[in-house]
């Protein structure tokens, strides 16, 4: 088994020990569930009734991927005149400012389609770049 660093694993997060499914293999919730630290003694978890005909609604990929946060330089490449009302757009999206700066600060981390979200606002703004955030990391989405 490679490492994998249970910290990361989020409290809301539910695993899955469900070792007849397919798919167990290439799940991350079940990833998650192989490495619960023996002090872990109860949780949330997804039950094996939630797998039907080799499908799960609840199945994430454990392939790692890009995530990203900070917005210091997100506006930038707007013209100046856009830059607070797209801003409120991103605020918006996130559903208040104290979730705009978790995003910001890094204690939220946005996946690749939180990204892709925001890239469809700025396109909005006439702006159709690559996205510049301050900070990437390659980590499991454990996203909802």
């Amino acid at each position: 088994m490679s490492f994998f660093d249970y910290s990361k694993v989020p409290t809301y997060y539910q695993v899955c020990f469900h070792e007849q499914c397919p798919r167990s293999g290439e799940c991350l919730r079940f990833l998650a569930a192989q490495h619960i630290p023996e002090k872990v003694v109860t949780g949330m978890a997804v039950y094996p009734t939630a797998c039907h005909n080799g499908q799960c609604e609840f199945f994430r990929s454990s392939e790692k991927v890009v995530l990203a946060w900070g917005f210091s330089q997100l506006y930038t490449p707007l013209k100046r005149y856009f830059h607070s009302i797209a801003r409120n757009d991103v605020v918006t999206y996130f559903g208040s400012e104290g979730t705009y700066y978790r995003y910001y600060h890094g204690e939220r981390k946005l996946s690749p389609a939180q990204q892709q979200d925001i890239a469809g606002i700025l396109k909005k703004y006439q702006y159709d770049g690559p996205l510049t955030f301050d900070h990437y990391e390659e980590s499991y989405d454990f996203g909802v």
